[in-house]
């Protein structure tokens, strides 16, 4: 019940900024409180969705929005004889990206809205299960068709015949406290369980308990309860990872079906004249290059046949830039390819490489992600078979038709996994790293590492599109007129059909990864839904693993466990109860200057002046004059106490400094410097100034000897007491006249006195030029001893 009343919903906290589609009225609008308005005008005509972009300072977990549609605006008031072009939205789709899937946009929601809903009715969504994001959009489906009026009134001609708009009014909540769901999961089922088992105890044995206070229908009502909250908790927590898991499996199967409508116009147009999957091979197997290097090297002269050539071997070189014979290069995946000097040199290279495809070359690095490296380490710690994974990790491979098989393994991956694939996938060596399992590599593993062998090989694709090339530039040539651009368009829908291939390679992958953040979610709920138990008499915890002693309480610790969480439980209601007040007090003071009457001032409730520039913010929200007012408020232990009789007592290190907004370029200062020195100098002097009154000293250090004889004339005139080392003979005497009262300033070249110095009575450090010699730099920023911030101007 606690839990429950401290994640009531509130309108969400902070500023946020929102953004839209072509047409959307308030581009760039930041809004506070959680509370939106939203207008479109956009033309019928147009092809667009119409939404909008929020976009939090900070990850929100959003747990209520409430929709209405706008009925008062300015926008909407776009009259076409005297009537009004308005429209109502009716469908709204909640939705964030999902960075697994590619930062798609995965649907969380839908909010359907009345088209006679009234200025009250707000149509709401609730109890959706996201993670935290710092980016939601709000989308319109549709909109329910103007009245005949408008219609009718549209006849006319107009400069504004097709354009239409559509408002909408917002409001976003936050849950107060978040809750883990996991966490109260857990609780929830350990707790029917010890109601059951207790209801079981009172039925044995009426005598030990009470039946009038605790009956065991009452029991059993209680332990219902609970598993009802735990499956609604579980249904939700599954539902979010299963509709990014439809989503992501649509966008997969819409471009497999374009990938197997090029794959088809490619058999169509090759001799084949059939699909080529369903014959079962693939692109590769139609070789529209070798028809073209067998014409050339029957009907091509030598020029032909010389040029095509040394055409191909220039840009191998130039992708290469070390020629054929290097080494194998696993870092860029670079597998060397043939030695050719002719035309037939040339197909037979091309031939021999395919056929290296088929089988699978050798060179390709591993996988860089983290759970593939985390598995190839497990594979070469756990295996003999170090070699043979190797090779299978690090190779470039597409035997005839393995694409569409793969392909269609990755489509059956379903969002309804049985359970011996949970089973498989929670014992995995690979995926469960982390959890110290030692199982086989489940299936899951296994499709990705098929699915990392089927990237191309970039030379082979280099050559083909080098041979590409020059079928179009050759497409005049004698030996070319006539079967020409039937090998043009067979190539050219290669390429197609390559380019679509990687399209849905990255599909699957994307597939892939939210398929096993799904079983890491199942078998994080598996875990959670574990009973905990107290060990048996008789029992050796020494027996036990890890993962099992999670799950087992010693006897002797369930008495102090329960007091300490008692305790903790307390605590934390005290620091929650005054975050509340802090709360309600910040938000207040925002309502306040948001309507106030303009000339209204702020005042400081120590001196009772306008409370301006910089000020002292606590702990507790209240702010005042940073000096001289917050000594004032020092007590005698140095904590800094709120004269508004505030509970929270705040430390000097936790006192924040606010400042105005302010449209300055930075070369303002709020103190009055004496003199014409330009923006730099000024702005030195100011903040020297600044640490003048807090009694703290500086150094600044220059390159330059006629920069420190202008910024020593700027301290003269405004009565700052400085000490000048012109040499490393003079730095002993600054040294000593810095220790004196008067003066706070240290005027040191940094190429002349700065070596080996240390000094511990300045805490501040100003240097008022970049340094290009970065010993130089890292010597002067490194000249303090005490623990204080360095500015640098």
């Amino acid at each position: 019940m606690q839990t429950e009343k401290n994640a009531a919903p509130t309108l969400v906290i902070g500023e946020a900024v929102v953004t839209g589609m072509k047409g959307f009225q308030s581009p760039y609008s930041i809004v506070g409180n959680g509370k939106l308005r939203l207008e479109w005008k956009f033309s019928k005509n147009a092809n667009t969705s119409i939404w909008a972009q929020i976009d939090f300072q900070c990850a929100k977990k959003l747990t209520e929005i409430r929709l209405r549609p706008l009925r008062e605006s300015s926008t909407l008031d776009v009259l076409v004889d005297g009537q009004q072009r308005s429209l109502c939205p009716r469908d709204c789709t909640i939705q964030v990206p999902y960075q697994g899937a590619g930062d798609e946009w995965i649907d969380v929601s839908r909010i359907f809205l009345s088209e006679y809903a009234g200025l009250n009715d707000w149509s709401f969504a609730t109890g959706f299960h996201t993670k935290k994001s710092k980016t939601w959009r709000i989308c319109l489906s549709g909109c329910f068709p103007p009245s005949e009026k408008e219609v009718h009134g549209r006849q006319a001609t107009s400069s504004l015949e097709s354009e239409f708009c559509v408002g909408l009014e917002c409001e976003l909540f936050e849950a107060t406290i978040a809750q883990d769901p996991l966490q109260r999961l857990h609780s929830l089922n350990n707790g029917a369980l010890c109601l059951e088992r207790y209801a079981g105890i009172s039925q044995e044995g009426s005598a030990v308990i009470d039946r009038e206070a605790l009956t065991e229908q009452v029991l059993c009502s209680r332990a219902k309860r609970m598993k009802d909250e735990a499956c609604q908790i579980e249904s939700l927590y599954l539902a979010s990872a299963r509709a990014t898991h439809d989503s992501c499996k649509n966008h997969f199967q819409n471009i497999s079906s374009k990938r197997l409508y090029h794959d088809e116009a490619l058999g169509k147009l090759s001799q084949q004249g059939t699909h080529l999957s369903q014959s079962g091979g693939d692109c590769w197997d139609e070789k529209w290059w070798d028809e073209f290097l067998v014409l050339c090297c029957l009907y091509g002269n030598e020029g032909e046949q010389r040029q095509i050539v040394e055409r191909i071997l220039q840009d191998l070189e130039g992708y290469t830039s070390r020629g054929f014979s290097a080494a194998v290069d696993t870092q860029n995946g670079f597998i060397p390819f043939p030695d050719f000097n002719d035309i037939a040199g040339l197909r037979t290279a091309m031939d021999l490489r395919i056929q290296g495809i088929r089988v699978g070359l050798k060179g390709k690095p591993p996988r860089t992600s983290k759970s593939g490296s985390r598995g190839f380490k497990m594979r070469e710690a756990t295996n003999n078979l170090v070699v043979q994974e190797t090779r299978k990790l690090t190779q470039f491979r597409c035997q005839p038709g393995m694409h569409s098989k793969t392909m269609a393994t990755v489509l059956s991956l379903s969002p309804f996994p049985q359970k011996d694939e949970i089973v498989e996938n929670s014992c995995c060596r690979v995926c469960k790293a982390d959890w110290k399992q030692t199982g086989p590599e489940c299936r899951h593993c296994k499709i990705g590492d098929v699915l990392d062998e089927l990237e191309v090989d970039k030379v082979t694709l280099l050559v083909l599109r080098s041979v590409y090339a020059q079928i179009k530039s050759m497409l005049e040539s004698k030996f070319l007129r006539d079967v020409g651009t039937h090998i043009e368009e067979r190539a050219k829908e290669f390429f197609s059909v390559l380019e679509w291939q990687k399209r849905e390679k990255l599909a699957a992958s994307r597939l892939w990864r939210v398929h096993l953040d799904l079983l890491n979610d199942l078998d994080e709920l598996n875990q959670c839904k574990r009973p905990m138990r107290l060990l048996q008499a008789g029992e050796d915890p020494t027996k036990f693993s890890d993962d099992e002693l999670n799950a087992i309480v010693f006897p002797v610790d369930a008495c102090p466990r329960y007091h300490d969480s008692a305790a903790k439980q307390a605590m934390a209601l005290g620091d929650l109860r005054r975050a509340h007040q802090s709360l309600r007090y910040l938000k207040n003071q925002w309502h306040s200057r948001k309507y106030s009457a303009e000339g209204d001032e702020e005042t400081c409730v120590v001196c009772l002046s306008e409370l301006t520039g910089e000020r002292a913010v606590l702990r507790c929200g209240h702010s005042f004059h940073y000096t001289p007012c917050l000594e004032k408020l020092r007590t005698i232990s140095g904590e800094i106490k709120c004269p508004l009789r505030c509970t929270v007592r705040t430390s000097r290190e936790d006192v924040m400094v606010a400042v105005e907004k302010s449209s300055s370029n930075g070369s303002e200062t709020r103190r009055v410097v004496k003199g014409s020195w330009g923006t730099k100098v000024t702005r030195l002097v100011a903040d020297i100034m600044d640490v003048q009154d807090k009694g703290e000293k500086s150094i600044v250090f220059s390159q330059w000897e006629d920069m420190i004889d202008i910024c020593q004339q700027a301290l003269e005139d405004n009565a700052v007491g400085y000490t000048r080392a012109r040499s490393l003979k003079d730095l002993s005497g600054s040294v000593r006249d810095l220790q004196s009262v008067g003066c706070d300033v240290l005027l040191l070249n940094v190429k002349k006195a700065a070596e080996g110095l240390t000094i511990l009575e300045a805490s501040h450090v100003f240097l008022v030029e970049p340094l290009l010699n970065h010993s130089l730099d890292s010597q002067g920023t490194s000249n303090k001893t005490k623990d204080f911030g360095l500015r640098f101007s």
